[in-house]
């Protein structure tokens, strides 16, 4: 089943109407009876979670469902009152790609982009629906998608052949939301039977922007085979008549042998680094909590714990871009960032210009609009004793 929505964005571009939001699956991997949306969750058919997801981000302005309409509509009226923002109905196709063309047609004709969403990611939240939405926006067209953590093996009869590098790959997740005469255009001319619709803009040579899945609040396990996952269902922070926000942040790591110092993105000429799970670069997790602060989205802790193996060593710069990909889905425009970063040694300010520039390219803003500063703690305390190296960050964001 499909399930159509169209979107408002937050900065009310020239009053554009958006979106469509879709589900499907038959549910033979389930081994179940019924089409995969209509298998129960917590009591509740699969579909429905996705659809009050989908309800409560205000990113969404209308939804339009494609599947067994009246089936659904019995179901949804057992569990209570219809979402409000479902405006129409469709039935769906024998594919997916059939599901959704029909789904474009009941769209009403002010909606100018459009989301597609499987059921059978029912734990979407509406964090992530937002940032896709906003991607969206500023690229034509984007996909949820997650970096993919696995070790690829191709085999023939079941015997090894070769290791597949992983780099530069990555799993399409939905929402998928693109530029409806773009979607259109792509359902006209392209062949059948595609595996999403991100490979119908690509035949069309449109690019298609990946919007990073970041746990543990936006991820949205896809149900291929059963399970009984916990649901969780955090509130997007409202971004709506936010106006100027400000966020502060602080981080301190020891000094560990063995390790790369990376401040900014730089990597100094010391034989040393700083402990930590990533690459424990201190001033790019201070102006990353700056921002999440900002805009109410947490911290550092709750999008990359240590705990989680896919951060181990990661750069902290590229963390950064996450995080202004997160800070831009809910309709935050970086203003200006000012830092602090205390440290006995190595010196800094040879690098700060560097550090600047990278933070600027991280955040995609001016690197007139990004200062660094750096001193010593006039051999006071630990970090006077260079056992440490710690930074403070401020920064601004619109979100009007």
């Amino acid at each position: 089943m499909r399930q159509a929505a169209r979107f408002p964005t937050r900065r009310r571009r020239a009053r554009e109407r958006h979106g469509a939001a879709a589900l499907r699956g038959r549910g033979e991997r389930l081994g179940l009876p019924v089409a995969k949306a209509l298998a129960p969750l917590a009591g509740r058919p699969l579909f429905v979670w996705s659809l009050e997801a989908f309800d409560r981000c205000e990113a969404i302005a209308s939804i339009v469902v494609a599947g067994p309409v009246k089936r659904l509509q019995e179901m949804l009226a057992a569990c209570g009152a219809i979402p409000s923002k479902v405006t129409a109905w469709a039935e769906g196709g024998r594919e997916r790609q059939e599901s959704v063309a029909r789904g474009l047609q009941a769209l009403p004709t002010d909606c100018t982009h459009v989301a597609v969403h499987d059921s059978a990611r029912a734990l979407v939240e509406t964090e992530l629906i937002a940032r896709v939405v906003g991607d969206a926006l500023e690229h034509g067209a984007a996909i949820a998608a997650l970096p993919l953590a696995d070790t690829l093996k191709r085999a023939s009869l079941r015997v090894i052949e070769d290791t597949v590098p992983r780099a530069g790959l990555w799993c399409a997740q939905t929402p998928q939301v693109f530029r409806r005469d773009w979607l259109e255009a792509a359902h006209r001319t392209a062949p059948r039977n595609a595996t999403d619709d991100a490979v119908l803009l690509e035949a069309l040579g449109k690019r298609v922007h990946l919007t990073p899945e970041i746990p543990p609040t936006s991820r949205s396990p896809r149900l291929a085979t059963w399970s009984s996952p916990k649901r969780g269902s955090p509130e997007l922070p409202r971004g709506r008549d936010m106006g100027i926000r400000i966020g502060i942040g602080y981080d301190i790591h020891a000094k560990a042998k063995g390790r790369k110092l990376m401040l900014g993105g730089v990597t100094f000429d010391v034989d040393w680094g700083l402990d930590g799970h990533s690459d424990a670069d201190v001033l790019s997790h201070a102006i990353g909590d700056a921002l999440l602060g900002a805009v109410a989205l947490g911290d550092l802790g709750k999008h990359f714990p240590p705990s989680d193996s896919r951060w181990k060593d990661a750069s902290s710069i590229h963390l950064l871009g996450l995080i202004r990909a997160m800070v831009s889905g809910v309709g935050g425009k970086v203003i200006n960032v000012d830092a602090m970063v205390v440290a006995q040694e190595p010196k800094l300010a040879p690098q700060v210009t560097e550090m600047c520039r990278n933070i600027a390219q991280a955040l995609q803003v001016g690197a007139d609009q990004v200062s660094v500063k750096a001193t010593t703690n006039e051999s006071l305390d630990a970090l006077g004793r260079g056992e440490g190296i710690a930074a403070w960050a401020a920064v601004l964001v619109d979100v009007s």
